[in-house]
């Protein structure tokens, strides 16, 4: 806004004040456009050895992207067209430079940044390279800076990071305060930003006389180029090339995370619970684990597992009291030879663990001297002096009625004992006559009553008489 503008909202000018007033006290403040756009004051940061802190960034390639067969082409507009969208596939930068050799790592791929693309990236860069005597860099950092981009937020980074035993730091976004009132500064990652620029202009700046022909192809020109650019140019800081300075790195500082990729990529898994049995073994993904050293007292407890990184394929296991124990793979044999792990002890031979907490106290109450003690007194003589009322209730007398059946189960008797079916109108009557219930005289009472009136019974009576 300019300096009349500002006066024509204020209602300065009804006061006399005149632009060259604003100007100037802008001026004496150091408000003013040019004080603004100096650089922000920065403090330098030194590392002590190689691996101690990495620096990573990303880049959208503006002039390069993909055409359908994933080949690396010029975009034409770039640079013209700020509100066009991009032609063809993203094409991606990943760059990881380590602080104190300056030492230059990157790759290109066809994603913007997300987990799986920068956990990849960290799996080639900080993996054993194929030409190691002449490209030696490989080995986590201690701590690794970064922006607060996609990378920072996933949790599964932050998650492969501590498994890596690696410190995330996080950069103050440019133009935003700090707690402490501090503006970010690009200064923060000026290593990696240095190394964007050294890309552009030494590396993709060739491609305008070859294109590669595969997104493949590129990341070999890369590979080739980052061995012959950390092995023969000389840094202008510590007066070495990058490759010789590195290779100063002792074996104690140099921690190499496992190069299967699917191990790398489980490290941003959460750890994963597992049951503790009597034999202080675990089940982790399919296979069986023993935990060296841990207290017999967690048997039969969860605890929390994952892979260790610098000693696959044991993995870590975080038990319930809090410290962390090694637990190393068991051969199991073969079918034919029984299928035992080779941490059973062979019949004939003994082995045993350390006393529990509950046997170790087991055993102290067994051996306590608690004297002669009744353990079944009388306990009569203890209510000597307690005596209660007698108290007269009512006798239970049996019932001496009738045993009744229901009207379906006496109908059943009847039709067994008189051979026959009972026909509709004998059911009638016997219902209208009894009801639903009958006793036994009653059900031997309608037996005789049905026997004499069954004309087929009076005949065979009157045959046998005769």
């Amino acid at each position: 806004m300019s300096a009349e503008d500002a006066i024509d909202i204020s209602g300065g000018g009804l006061h006399g004040v005149k632009p060259h007033h604003v100007n100037a006290r802008l001026r004496e403040m150091q408000l003013d456009a040019r004080s603004a756009q100096k650089a922000v004051p920065r403090i330098s940061r030194s590392t002590a050895r190689p691996n101690e802190e990495h620096q990573f960034d990303t880049s959208p390639c503006s002039i390069w992207y993909l055409d359908s067969k994933n080949r690396p082409r010029v975009n034409s507009m770039a640079g013209r067209d700020t509100g066009k969208a991009p032609r063809g596939k993203p094409l991606t930068r990943y760059v990881l430079v380590d602080h104190f050799t300056g030492m230059i790592c990157f790759q290109y791929q066809q994603a913007y940044e997300s987990f799986i693309s920068s956990a990849s990236f960290f799996h080639y860069a900080w993996g054993t390279k194929l030409d190691p005597q002449k490209w030696p860099f490989c080995g986590a950092p201690d701590f690794l800076y970064l922006d607060q981009g996609a990378t920072f937020k996933s949790g599964h980074i932050k998650q492969l990071c501590e498994n890596l035993g690696i410190d995330l730091v996080a950069k103050q976004p440019s133009g935003v305060r700090s707690k402490a009132g501090k503006f970010g500064s690009p200064a923060a990652l000026g290593a990696v930003e240095r190394a964007h620029w050294i890309i552009e202009t030494k590396f993709e700046t060739r491609m305008r006389f070859k294109k590669p022909t595969s997104l493949e192809e590129l990341n070999e020109w890369a590979y080739t180029f980052c061995i012959w650019f950390n092995g023969c140019k000389t840094h202008s800081r510590h007066g070495m090339t990058r490759s010789a300075l590195w290779s100063t790195i002792r074996a104690d500082e140099l921690r190499i995370p496992p190069e299967d990729y699917n191990v790398f990529m489980a490290m941003a898994e959460r750890p994963t619970e597992c049951h503790i049995y009597g034999d202080l073994t675990i089940r982790f993904k399919g296979e069986r684990y023993e935990i060296d050293g841990i207290p017999v007292d967690l048997r039969d407890t969860k605890a929390h597992v994952m892979y260790s990184p610098y000693s696959f394929p044991d993995v870590r296991v975080l038990g319930k009291d809090g410290a962390w124990y090694n637990a190393r793979p068991l051969a199991q044999a073969s079918g034919i030879e029984g299928g035992w792990y080779e941490n059973a002890v062979p019949s004939g031979e003994y082995r045993a663990f350390k006393d529990t907490t509950t046997e170790r106290s087991q055993k102290a109450a067994e051996a306590h001297d608690i004297g002669k003690i009744e353990a079944f007194p009388d306990f009569a003589e203890r209510l000597s002096n307690l005596r209660f009322m007698s108290r007269q209730g009512e006798q239970i007398q049996p019932d001496t009625a009738p045993t009744k059946l229901g009207m379906y189960a006496a109908l059943t008797e009847i039709r067994e004992a008189i051979a026959r079916n009972i026909t509709i109108e004998e059911n009638a009557d016997l219902r209208r006559q009894y009801g639903g219930w009958m006793t036994a005289e009653q059900i031997e009472e309608a037996i005789k009553q049905l026997q004499r009136s069954d004309p087929q019974m009076n005949a065979d009576e009157r045959r046998l008489e005769t």
